[in-house]
């Protein structure tokens, strides 16, 4: 066909819409656009690679655990009052005398009250040996370490802190020279860093333990309020506390007979001068906690305040089991 006669071709009809269209060329396929890809970095890969490989990697994956296998066999207890509230024959009704075993941090007339009960103990004089000898009671006391439940009371830890504290006023200097810390933040430090220690060794072993504690009033001028605490420095006090599921209070002043307090309370004191004549009226709040599980709070199982009888709170524990009406 010759130019000419292509000229004269009649052009296909198309609609009106399509002939009022704008002239785009050829038909393009249409393509979607791909996202490009951010690589992954080379610190991620390596991680990646680390990770398949690691054995520690591999022993965390085996230990995971369910929150519904948790056992708790031992107790963990910090029992806290003021003097002659009758801390150290609580705490050393626990358990029987064979399997009970005392580190002593203040003079044997500590014990006399429990005298008959044939208890052993170690006393310690000084930091060091308070150290050595709750890292290593069970080498201290072989036999006792294989019993079904032993059973060991720090009498008492406010006096193991002293101990620990006055330790570390010094340090050895690069040269060798001991000097005394300018920065009694530092001192606090040392000792903080020495009970982190101890305490990791000691609460990993198969044991009961009580730590007696004195309890220390911290009073508030502006709000009118006490507050009564383990007579712990508040670093130690949170280091030690966190790792123990019961700390109870030994209220002496409770009406007709000293009483544990098993959480937080608050009372009213009222201050009189010479005449009898009110002075004044304030709040004094004592601290004390326990852990359970949910499904067991409220229960009764451990009452605000129970009678100074920890074996008895123990087994409800346990069992899971509220308390007697009359007990």
């Amino acid at each position: 066909m010759t130019e000419e006669e292509r000229t004269l071709v009649s052009p296909i009809p198309k609609t009106a819409e399509a002939a009022r269209a704008p002239f785009t060329g050829a038909a393009s396929p249409v393509v979607t656009p791909v996202k490009p890809t951010t690589p992954q970095s080379i610190f991620s890969q390596v991680s990646t690679a680390n990770a398949r490989q690691s054995p520690l990697v591999k022993k965390l994956a085996e230990r995971t655990q369910s929150t519904k296998d948790i056992l708790s066999p031992w107790m963990r207890l910090l029992l806290h009052g003021e003097i002659d509230s009758k801390k150290t024959v609580t705490a050393s009704r626990f358990s029987s005398p064979e399997n009970t075993r005392i580190i002593l941090t203040r003079g044997e007339d500590q014990l006399l009250p429990i005298k008959s009960l044939g208890i052993q103990y170690v006393k310690v004089e000084n930091a060091s040996e308070f150290i050595e000898a709750m890292a290593y009671c069970d080498t201290i006391w072989p036999d006792w370490a294989k019993l079904p439940e032993p059973y060991l009371i720090i009498d008492d830890i406010s006096k193991g802190k002293d101990m620990v504290l006055k330790d570390n006023e010094t340090f050895t200097s690069g040269t060798g020279e001991v000097r005394e810390h300018k920065d009694p933040r530092k001192m606090h430090v040392a000792a903080l860093k020495e009970m982190d220690s101890v305490f990791t060794t000691l609460n990993r072993k198969p044991i009961h333990i009580t730590l007696v504690a004195l309890s220390k009033i911290r009073e508030n001028a502006i709000t009118q309020e006490e507050s009564i605490f383990p007579d712990l420095p508040p670093a130690m006090s949170n280091l030690i506390m966190s790792d123990y599921s019961y700390i109870y209070y030994i209220n002496k002043k409770k009406p007709n007979n000293a009483c544990l307090l098993t959480g937080k309370d608050f009372e009213s004191i009222t201050e009189y001068d010479e005449n009898q004549k009110k002075n004044v009226t304030f709040q004094r709040f004592m601290f004390a906690r326990h852990k359970l599980p949910v499904e067991l709070e409220g229960k009764g199982i451990i009452r605000p305040y129970e009678p100074l009888d920890l074996r008895a709170i123990w087994e409800r524990i346990k069992k899971g089991e509220p308390a007697k009406v009359g007990t």
